[in-house]
C-alpha cells in the first residue's frame, strides 16, 4: 500500500487526489511503526501527520473556494515542511528515529519523503520562504550532527541536511536525481548499521569486525559525508552545478561550508574506526565470506564513476 499510495499521488494532476494518496501513505506507515517498544514513536508520527494534513486540507479548500492567495499557498507549503521534518519542524523526526529500527528509519528518511516533495514541486512559489528553510535545514543538519553520539540521531540530522539540498532544486526536476542518489546512499548506510548492529560511536572503539568490513564502514562514512568521487558526492555535485549556472553564489557558499562540517563528523567516526584497527585488505580470504560487504564497497566506488562517464 505504501507503493500504491505513492503511485496515486505521482500520477495525480489535482491537489485533492494528491492529498488522498499522501494520507493513505501516512496511515499505511503506522502499522509498520506499531510494536510494544515503539508506541511513543507511532503516536508522535500520527499527531504530526494529522495536524499537518488538517492544515493542508483546510488551506487547499479555502484556496479553491476563494481567489488564490499567496498566504494560503505558504500555509500549504509549511504543512508539507512539517510532514518532511525540515527546520523548524524537525524535533519530531529526531525523537522518533532514536526509537525506531533501522528498516523503519530507512523508510522514513527515503520513501516517506517522496510524496511531500512531489507536491512541493507543484505548488511552491515563495522563493524567500524556501530560501530561509533551506539555509536553516542545511545549517542545523550540519551543526546538530556534530554533537551526537548515536548513529540514528546522526542519520536524522544528516537527513535534515539533505532535505535542505533537495529543496534547493525543488523548482526543477533535479530534485528527482538528488532523491534517488540520496535514497541509495541512505539505504546502504542503514543496511550496514543493521547488519553490524551499530548503535553509537562508542562501539567504534571496540570494533572487532574483519578488515574488509571495516573498509566498507570507512568508505560508507566518507560517502555519506559527500567525499569525491564516492556515491554520496554525486547529488551534491548536481546541486553545485545547477547553483553555479543559476549564479546563486551566496547559497552555494553556505552549502559548501556546511557540507564540510558534515564531512567533519563522518571523518571523526571513520577516524575512530581506523585508530582502533589498522586496515589491511586481504581480498582473497574475505571475498566469498563477505559478499554483501564487497557489494556495498563496489557500489560506492563504481556507480558514481559509471554515472559520470554516461
Amino acid at each position: 500500500m505504501l507503493i500504491m499510495s505513492t503511485m496515486i499521488t505521482l500520477s495525480s494532476n489535482n491537489l485533492m487526489s494528491m492529498w488522498m494518496g499522501m494520507e493513505i501513505n501516512s496511515m499505511m506507515f503506522l502499522p509498520i511503526l506499531s510494536n510494544k517498544m515503539n508506541n511513543d514513536s507511532m503516536l508522535i508520527y500520527f499527531l504530526i501527520q494529522s495536524i499537518s494534513s488538517v492544515i493542508f486540507l483546510t488551506t487547499m479548500l479555502l484556496n479553491k473556494m476563494m481567489l488564490p492567495s499567496t498566504l494560503l499557498i505558504n500555509m500549504m507549503t509549511l504543512s508539507l515542511m512539517m510532514k518532511l521534518g525540515t527546520v523548524p519542524f524537525h524535533k519530531w523526526i529526531i525523537m522518533i528515529m532514536s526509537k525506531m529500527s533501522w528498516l523503519n528509519c530507512n523508510i522514513l528518511m527515503t520513501w516517506q519523503k517522496l510524496i511531500p516533495l512531489s507536491i512541493l514541486h507543484n505548488i511552491t512559489n515563495n522563493y524567500f520562504m524556501m530560501l530561509l528553510i533551506i539555509i536553516m535545514s542545511i545549517t542545523l543538519g550540519a551543526l546538530g550532527g556534530i554533537l551526537q553520539t548515536t548513529f540514528r540521531k546522526i542519520m536524522a540530522y544528516s537527513s535534515i541536511n539533505h532535505l535542505g539540498w533537495m529543496l534547493s532544486t525543488i523548482s526543477t526536476q533535479l530534485w528527482n536525481n538528488y532523491f534517488i542518489l540520496y535514497s541509495i546512499t541512505t539505504t546502504l548506510s542503514c543496511y550496514l548499521f543493521h547488519k553490524l548492529n551499530l548503535l553509537s560511536i562508542n562501539q567504534m572503539n571496540i570494533n572487532k569486525n574483519e578488515n574488509i568490513t571495516n573498509m566498507v564502514i570507512f568508505i560508507n562514512m566518507m560517502s555519506m559525508g559527500g567525499l569525491p568521487p564516492l556515491l554520496g558526492f554525486l547529488p551534491k555535485l548536481i546541486v553545485f552545478n545547477w547553483m553555479y549556472l543559476s549564479m546563486n553564489l551566496m547559497l552555494i557558499t553556505i552549502m559548501m561550508f556546511m557540507s564540510l562540517l558534515t564531512l567533519l563528523y563522518y571523518m571523526y567516526m571513520s577516524l575512530l574506526l581506523m585508530l582502533t584497527k589498522t586496515i589491511n585488505l586481504k581480498w582473497n580470504k574475505y571475498f566469498y565470506k563477505n559478499t554483501w560487504s564487497m557489494m556495498l564497497l563496489m557500489m560506492n566506488i563504481s556507480l558514481p564513476l559509471m554515472l559520470l562517464y554516461n
